[in-house]
């Protein structure tokens, strides 16, 4: 008998077999222990991997939205998945479970943004991440994931009369580029400290982008310009 984890990751398995595969690079297996993966959301579709690649159960915060879903998002809500909620009251209790597991010795991944992102953009990424981890007193991992655009196709759908559109993966590899793990660190928990470590974080997971999609256009380069011998 599948638990509910188990059923979300086989159907993870047949989408990514179908589509994508994963390659991993950086620092990598993870730590043990309770630990947040924080990620970039460009693609609908890009954290599909990481469940398949942990060897531990992992709890996500996503979109309230989410667990509106026939059938997946009472899958997710067996599975003790965590929705982030917007409203500031709402998010608090987000904050509360996940601090929960990480007691628990769970591993919690967040996309701090909160929302999908476009290609080469960025956004005032939120502070919860930060906040979570000083509470815990667990590390991060950045983790920067990276779909070449032409492996990518943008899809919509209505759910409770809401439109969504975003990128999915259709094919090719899902870059998963995991940086060391990192700690934040500050004497007071002020707003302005909290701002800083927050945008320490992205950049520390935009390099990461930055950095596989750097070695991907080189490899690119020289395979369609060998250097001659």
């Amino acid at each position: 008998m599948f638990t509910s984890y188990e059923t979300l990751c086989m159907i993870l398995k047949i989408y990514t077999g179908l589509f994508s595969k994963a390659e991993v690079h950086g620092c990598f297996p993870l730590p043990k222990g309770p630990k947040i993966i924080a990620a970039n959301h460009t693609l609908a579709s890009d954290a599909f991997h990481l469940p398949l690649i942990l060897d531990e159960t992992a709890c996500f915060l996503l979109q309230n939205n989410l667990f509106d879903l026939p059938l997946i998002g009472t899958l997710l809500k067996l599975a003790g998945q965590i929705p982030a909620q917007q409203n500031s009251l709402q998010c608090r209790g987000s904050i509360i479970s996940a601090q929960a597991a990480l007691t628990e010795g769970k591993t919690i991944v967040i996309f701090p943004e909160g929302e999908l992102v476009p290609p080469g953009k960025r956004i005032r990424a939120r502070t919860g991440t930060v906040r979570l981890a000083l509470k815990a007193n667990v590390p991060i991992i950045p983790l920067g994931m990276y779909v070449p655009p032409q492996n990518t196709l943008e899809l919509g759908f209505t759910s409770n009369g809401h439109k969504h559109a975003g990128l999915w993966q259709i094919s090719g590899s899902c870059h998963l580029n995991f940086g060391a793990p990192w700690k934040p660190r500050t004497t007071q928990v002020e707003p302005t400290s909290i701002h800083a470590l927050t945008k320490e974080l992205m950049d520390n997971i935009y390099t990461l982008v930055s950095e596989t999609r750097k070695d991907l256009s080189c490899v690119s380069y020289t395979s369609l310009n060998p250097i001659l011998r």
